[in-house]
């Protein structure tokens, strides 16, 4: 990855491992699941939102002017592959959930051979 450590190097197996903000996605299946978790320009507005930080779903709905149903549901699929993470905090007027994300970029590859080319051969 062009002159720097590359984060994803190492991982030898299949599945979504995020380290200091870079997702390695390796896998066919982990690969479609992440990429259609993407494929939605809600949930893309919605981790431009948490790169300032931390939000609550009733705060992303009035950014966003969509209905809280609808965030909950978007931000339910970005959750499901690790995307964002959820907690719950008390709030005026009873718990309230809010998210984070740390997502910067992603490193996709089919394979952990995939992996290690998109790594320029870097090993551990």
């Amino acid at each position: 990855m062009s002159g720097s450590k590359c984060p994803c190097a190492g991982i030898d197996k299949e599945g979504i491992f995020e380290r200091d903000g870079v997702y390695c996605v390796i896998g066919p299946r982990y690969v479609l699941a992440f990429t259609q978790a993407l494929a939605s320009e809600t949930r893309i507005r919605i981790l431009e939102l948490l790169r300032s930080g931390v939000g609550s779903l009733d705060e992303i709905s009035e950014r966003l002017g969509q209905s809280k149903a609808n965030i909950s549901n978007q931000v339910k699929r970005l959750e499901d592959v690790g995307l964002i993470y959820g907690f719950y905090e008390a709030g005026r007027r009873g718990i309230k959930k809010r998210v984070r994300s740390s997502f910067r970029a992603a490193v996709l590859a089919l394979d952990p051979e995939g992996l290690r080319a998109a790594c320029g051969g870097e090993e551990p």
